[in-house]
């Protein structure tokens, strides 16, 4: 059985940013990022659940929703307020925390660091809107080459 988000609307409220804009129904195209979604329902969900666009809304999965495995209950981003999502950056995989209403604190940060250890991971995470990042060399690299620029 597959988690289902509940109560949580974390990746809809604003805190992250897509390669594409939502077009909505009336035409009208709604920018991505630093604000919530306008047909979102805080607290229950999409407005317009069934008919969502696949890109970015139903394509969309963090990793609390694809591995229960790996990151327990507790994780779900309106409880700790971060996203975990699987990105891409120059073809190279890496694991993103995106806060998303806390700071980002050290239990989470330090949970991160563990699953990118084990599953050898590359890891990028902002606090007070410094980056910061540790994997392999091509990814530390790829980072230092966009460290002046910033990854949304």
């Amino acid at each position: 059985m597959s988690r289902q988000c509940g109560e949580c609307t974390k990746c809809c409220e604003g805190y992250l940013h897509g390669e594409s804009d939502l077009i909505m129904r009336d035409g009208k195209t709604f920018k991505l990022g630093g604000k919530p979604c306008p047909i979102l329902q805080i607290g229950k969900g999409c407005g317009e659940y069934e008919n969502r666009p696949q890109n970015p809304c139903a394509g969309f999965e963090c990793e609390w929703l694809r591995q229960p495995d790996v990151y327990p209950e507790e994780m779900r981003p309106d409880r700790i307020g971060a996203i975990f999502s699987l990105q891409d950056v120059e073809g190279v995989q890496y694991l993103r925390i995106t806060e998303a209403g806390n700071r980002l604190d050290a239990e989470v940060l330090s949970h991160a660091i563990k699953i990118t250890l084990i599953n050898r991971y590359n890891l990028y995470w902002e606090i007070d809107g410094k980056m910061h990042w540790f994997g392999n060399k091509d990814f530390v690299t790829i980072m230092n080459k966009h460290k002046t620029e910033n990854l949304k």
